[in-house]
C-alpha cells in the first residue's frame, strides 16, 4: 500500500512538473493574451472606450473588476485546478478527521 501511495505522489509530481513547464506556461499566457486583446479590441469598436471593460480595469477598477481579472489570470496560468484540488484535499482531510472517530465505533 505504501508503494502505491509513493507511486501516486510521484506520478502527480511528474504531471505537475509537465504542467508548469516554462514553455507550457508561456504558450498558455500568449494564447490568453492574444484572445483577450482581440476581445477587448472588438469590444472597444462596438461599445466605445468610455463603456469598455479595459477602461474600467485601467482607469478606476472596482473590487469586482479586480477579482474578475485575478480569476482570469488564474485560469490563464492553468492553476485553478491545482487550487481546487488543494481545497478539495483539505475538505476531505477535515471530513475524515470528523467522521473517522464515528466510523471507528
Amino acid at each position: 500500500m505504501f508503494d502505491a501511495a509513493v507511486h501516486f505522489v510521484q506520478s502527480v509530481a511528474v504531471k505537475l512538473a509537465a504542467m508548469f513547464a516554462a514553455d507550457v506556461v508561456i504558450s498558455a499566457l500568449a494564447y490568453s493574451a492574444a484572445f483577450a486583446a482581440v476581445a477587448i479590441a472588438i469590444e472597444i469598436v462596438f461599445v466605445g472606450w468610455k463603456r469598455s471593460a479595459l477602461r474600467k480595469l485601467v482607469v478606476r477598477p472596482s473590487r469586482s473588476t479586480i477579482t474578475d481579472f485575478l480569476v482570469y489570470m488564474l485560469g490563464a496560468l492553468q492553476i485553478t485546478w491545482l487550487i481546487g484540488g488543494l481545497m478539495t484535499a483539505g475538505l476531505l482531510f477535515a471530513f475524515t478527521k470528523l467522521v473517522g472517530p464515528v466510523v471507528a465505533l
